[in-house]
């Protein structure tokens, strides 16, 4: 979940956002042979053009759902999970798991980690957009990205996210665009477009823990000693004002965290607790063994 400004990732994605069919497919070919993604018969096999066939390895891997980073390919425990609960993402609560999964991989998907975590506008233009990403690029000392990239880059995200259809010309590919149900996005008459924190009925207090525990296995403190462990209590506003931010990610509220955190500590209470310390809201995580893969199950009862 750390960004790495010398390891940011753009223009991986050949234009083309992840579509409803391309996750148990690649899966599916991927599990017969873990090369496919480099053999020249994988146009063959997936269907797909050759620019798809990268786009569909930048995605799984950006999702979490592959894993490239060693030698040999791997799929991820999340993956299996995705694959075994809802290979076809049927059910919505898998779209806001691959959507969180995207917006904590900073490397791999640096302009969504960007946008979900760090910017603060609510409504803004395509340029007031781009012009906060380069700035934020300068701040943080990345690499040089070509205003090209970036700018087709920029607009998938708009595309991907946005409610209106008029960001996407092809009825086929809006059809097969799984994220545009999370209405995350609006364009407005003016041009402009609006992203508004607000309650989202399909978001469950159970994937909020999911969320959380992430959070805690990703965070370490340390003693008097220097030795690192893991953290076991995090003040409420680490989750909705750092990065990762459970708040920006999902677009909801305050208010409506602190309702899904209610009813979280109640149907979880041997997992999770809240308190309050010198003035300051505490979320506790009581079993530290917990990983967010052994709890995943609960999203889909």
């Amino acid at each position: 979940m750390e960004l790495n400004p010398s390891k940011i990732s753009f223009g991986r994605n050949e234009t083309f956002n992840l579509r409803y069919s391309w996750l148990n497919k690649g899966l599916k070919e991927f599990k017969l042979n873990k090369n496919i993604f480099l053999s020249k018969e994988a146009p063959l096999v997936l269907g797909v053009g050759k620019n798809m066939v990268s786009s569909i390895k930048y995605w799984l891997n950006a999702y979490q759902i592959l894993d490239f980073s060693s030698a040999e390919p791997s799929q991820t425990r999340f993956g299996e999970i995705i694959d075994k609960k809802d290979p076809y993402l049927e059910n919505i609560i898998s779209l806001w798991l691959l959507h969180w999964k995207l917006c904590t991989n900073p490397n791999n998907a640096t302009l969504y980690y960007w946008f979900f975590n760090c910017y603060k506008k609510n409504k803004f233009t395509k340029i007031e957009f781009l012009n906060d990403l380069n700035l934020w690029l300068d701040d943080i000392g990345s690499k040089k990205v070509s205003s090209a990239t970036l700018e087709r880059d920029a607009l998938l995200l708009l595309k991907t996210f946005s409610s209106s259809s008029e960001e996407t010309k092809n009825f086929e590919e809006l059809l097969e665009n799984p994220f545009n149900v999370l209405n995350l996005l609006s364009k407005n008459n003016d041009g402009s477009y609006s992203s508004t924190y607000e309650p989202r009925e399909s978001i469950s207090c159970s994937l909020i823990g999911y969320c959380i525990i992430e959070i805690f296995n990703s965070t370490q403190s340390k003693d008097l000693f220097e030795n690192t462990k893991k953290r076991t209590q995090m003040p409420v506003g680490e989750f909705l004002n750092e990065q990762p931010s459970i708040s920006r990610i999902f677009r909801i509220n305050e208010s409506f965290f602190y309702q899904l955190l209610d009813e979280l500590i109640h149907k979880y209470p041997n997992i999770f607790g809240f308190n309050e310390t010198a003035g300051q809201r505490i979320i506790e995580l009581k079993d530290i063994e917990i990983d967010a893969n052994d709890f995943v199950g609960n999203l889909y009862t």
